[in-house]
């Protein structure tokens, strides 16, 4: 059954009292959404229970403009960071022995 706030259901000292005239018992409730506006209700039976699904109006947080933001990347050849104003990368040590070992490696194939 689909119920709608204020004509369809309210809810009143621990029960939900809908459209028919029948109050129903508040077993269980999560308080964390209390503050907000109720939308629209489904009234569920299922598994021998009623429950009823209540949907809450949540407003749209306001975009997030970050400060500033800083980035890195570490690959095999190279580290590099840096944010909008400021970009450096610094060769790292595997990069230089490759680059040894690649040489070592001709010259072994030369002799």
């Amino acid at each position: 059954m689909l119920l709608h706030p204020g004509s369809g259901y309210r809810i009143r000292d621990g029960y939900v009292e809908n459209i028919g005239g029948i109050r129903l018992e508040i077993i269980g409730w999560d308080r964390r959404y209390d503050e907000y506006e109720n939308r629209e209700a489904r009234l569920v039976y299922r598994g021998g229970e009623m429950i009823l699904w209540i949907s809450k109006r949540i407003p749209r947080l306001e975009p997030y403009q970050p400060i500033d933001v800083m980035a890195r990347d570490v690959n095999e050849r190279k580290i590099v960071y840096g944010d909008d104003r400021i970009n450096r990368d610094i060769d790292t040590a595997i990069y230089r022995d490759y680059k040894w070992r690649i040489l070592d490696e001709n010259l072994q194939r030369r002799y």
